[in-house]
């Protein structure tokens, strides 16, 4: 478990993996969880991934401002599944490049953000970490980091090496609900969530706008950074973002991907 968050690779399994619920499978998996965080726990131990300081519980009257915030990852999360699946189109096309030539250069060019700044690219877990810890970065910064991961995560998923899209796409909502935060600031009265509450909603919610698991990205999240204050606006941001992608049109990320491969088998 690479996230130390059993009850996440539960409800991954039954939310998106199986999209069912049975008692066999809930107990197989359970058993698998346990004992792969009970093993990693051996070598790593069992801290929290990205914990984050003691955070009051919004109050109730941000709740709109959530589903209003849900909304806009629910839009990020749609065009990110764009992106990804024409970036991977793009690359279908070169016929003429080898494999092993488009994943070189993909490399290159990835290894050439991290060389100017480790932040820009890579899986973000150090980034996240330091959003989560607190860090205020300015709004420029926000953006251009915002922009240059956006465009990294689906170029680097491109290049047909073993990845994921996880860690990459928790340190996107990371960063989106900072900026966000940043922007809606000064329109917020006294008493309001602070950036972290932003990142740690934002991690949910962009990653159910483009996995479209509301649940896994609940349980998940909380798992890791053990803000079960934030509840209440993790249901509803995550409620917002898979409506909004939904209506948008936008399909699933794994979903494409499964029928992407059933289609080149």
């Amino acid at each position: 478990m690479a996230f130390t968050a059993p009850l996440g690779g539960l409800v991954f399994v039954c939310e998106e993996v199986t999209g069912t619920v049975r008692p066999r499978l809930v107990l197989l998996t359970l058993v698998g969880t346990v004992t792969a965080v009970a093993a990693s726990g051996l070598v790593v131990g069992d801290a929290l991934v990205l914990p984050v300081l003691a955070l009051p519980a919004p109050p109730l009257w941000m709740l709109p401002v959530f589903l209003l915030y849900g909304v806009t990852a629910g839009v990020l999360g749609a065009a990110y599944n764009t992106l990804i699946v024409g970036t991977l189109e793009a690359c279908d096309r070169l016929t003429r490049l080898p494999l092993v030539a488009r994943a070189a250069v993909i490399g290159a060019l990835v290894g050439g953000l991290m060389a100017f700044d480790p932040l820009l690219a890579g899986g973000g877990d150090q980034l996240s970490e330091q959003l989560l810890a607190g860090a205020s970065p300015a709004v420029a910064a926000l953006v251009v980091c915002l922009a240059v991961r956006f465009v990294a995560g689906p170029l680097s998923y491109a290049a047909a090496v073993p990845g994921g899209l996880f860690a990459p796409l928790l340190a996107l909502g990371a960063l989106w609900g900072t900026l966000t935060h940043a922007l809606v600031s000064p329109l917020l009265p006294a008493g309001a969530a602070g950036p972290v509450a932003f990142a740690v909603v934002g991690m949910a919610a962009v990653f159910t706008g483009v996995v479209r698991a509301p649940l896994t990205g609940i349980v998940l999240v909380t798992e890791m950074t053990g803000a079960g204050v934030l509840l209440l606006p993790l249901l509803t941001a995550c409620f917002a973002a898979a409506v909004t992608a939904d209506r948008l049109g936008s399909e699933p990320v794994y979903d494409t991907l499964r029928r992407r491969m059933l289609e080149r088998a």
